[in-house]
């Protein structure tokens, strides 16, 4: 009926990125907030169905600026997948990926530094039916034009493969969606 049922806020979480539900109907959102004197970090925030904080994570990477969560997903039992960007100590943005359990516990951090050293990316992931995680989005790989980027993980956090693809024309390709079905990824 559009009446509303409960609202929340959370001080610095200033750019929500993603919202999903996960199979108990709590809400889980990332984004980036300017928490604890720094600069962006990533942020995750998992919410009760009634809008009481379960927990908050914040994810402050290496270079201790420059980081923001663009996607997540939930699987099966409930772990948290988040990705995104991160500034490097001397690789510009990296694509980071974070596993978090259902109750909050950091599982794994994964950062990808591409052939570039420059800049990487993830703008989506999806999961598939044994727990891999597909994470695409861009990277500078040759020279100053971007590339789709496509890395999958294993369960555990194990780098399996990585893609990249140049549309030919060396301009700038963005992959800004993935789909995990029975036949491939489709981004």
């Amino acid at each position: 009926s559009g009446l509303l049922l409960w609202s929340a806020r959370y001080e610095n979480a200033e750019k929500p990125s993603a919202i999903i539900l996960d199979n108990e109907a709590n809400i889980i959102i990332t984004g980036k907030t300017h928490g604890n004197g720094s600069t962006e970090n990533y942020i995750t925030l998992k919410y009760s169905h009634s809008g009481v904080l379960l927990w908050d994570r914040i994810y402050n990477g290496t270079a201790g600026s420059g980081d923001e969560s663009f996607s997540i997903a939930t699987d099966t039992a409930g772990s948290i997948y988040v990705t995104g960007r991160s500034m490097g100590l001397n690789s510009g943005y990296d694509c980071v990926t974070i596993k978090y359990s259902s109750s909050g516990s950091e599982q794994w951090i994964q950062r990808f530094n591409g052939s570039g050293n420059l800049y990487d990316e993830g703008q989506r992931l999806d999961l598939d039916e044994s727990g891999n995680v597909y994470v695409t989005g861009k990277t500078v790989s040759n020279g100053m034009n971007y590339d789709f980027l496509t890395i999958k993980y294993s369960p555990d956090g194990k780098l399996l493969w990585v893609k990249t693809y140049n549309s030919g024309a060396n301009n700038y390709d963005e992959s800004l969606f993935i789909l995990e079905g029975k036949t491939g990824i489709y981004i």
